[in-house]
């Protein structure tokens, strides 16, 4: 059975406590919706921690009034859910994300640079979409971050090389883009890197640099 996701959620969540998983159903927008308008049933759910709805058929564009959820979401997984347009630039408003994954939808446009306000992300997935442009100088700011899967877009130009500033970055897949010219050689020094994906892009230039492991993934690892 599919069940409107206006019809399940109840008009009143004040007292919603700090998880919600509803991701794995067959929970979609409301007909003729072009926004996931349900949402903004969340806004006032103060103390929530953990927000899952993905693996659903949704087939909706994300509001921008998300940015108006609690500060308090740590975790925000709304992957694989039939999610069309762009990312809200008021993303940067949920300042308390820790990981933000909308992996395997449809998303278009570029990547905002108000990731940039979200200082304490560890997980940021935006693999298997229809991403344009450039990675914005905004990521390199994320001090916090381990995973960074950005495979499968159709991202291009420069590979940032302020991304080799990222002590913390352990995995980084960029594989299956269009990046051109050389990869930057500060990327190639990050010591605590354990893999690397580049695969499928333009990247030129002779290199006797050792590959850690590439590949084609898009899963967060060690979630907890």
């Amino acid at each position: 059975m599919v069940t409107c996701l206006a019809e399940f959620l109840p008009l009143n969540m004040e007292f919603m406590h700090q998880v919600l998983l509803l991701h794995i159903n067959q929970l979609t927008n409301e007909p003729r919706e072009h926004e996931l308008r349900f949402f903004n049933s969340l806004v006032d759910c103060r103390m929530l921690r953990y927000l899952q709805v993905g693996n659903n058929p949704l087939n909706g564009v994300l509001p921008n009034s998300i940015g108006n959820l609690s500060s308090t979401i740590e975790h925000f997984y709304i992957g694989d859910a039939h999610i069309n347009g762009l990312i809200p630039t008021s993303i940067g408003n949920m300042i308390g994300l820790m990981s933000l994954q909308i992996q395997g939808n449809n998303l278009i446009g570029s990547i905002p640079s108000d990731v940039g306000k979200l200082k304490q992300l560890q997980w940021l997935l935006l693999c298997k979409n229809k991403l344009q442009g450039h990675i914005p100088q905004a990521v390199c700011h994320l001090s916090n971050l381990v995973q960074l899967f950005l495979n499968g877009n159709e991202l291009s130009r420069l590979i940032p090389e302020c991304l080799g500033n990222l002590s913390m970055l352990q995995y980084l897949y960029l594989g299956s883009n269009k990046f051109s010219s050389k990869f930057p050689l500060r990327l190639w020094k990050m010591s605590g890197l354990l893999y690397l994906d580049v695969l499928l892009n333009s990247i030129e230039g002779e290199s006797s640099i050792r590959y850690w492991r590439t590949g084609s993934h898009c899963s967060a690892r060690s979630f907890q």
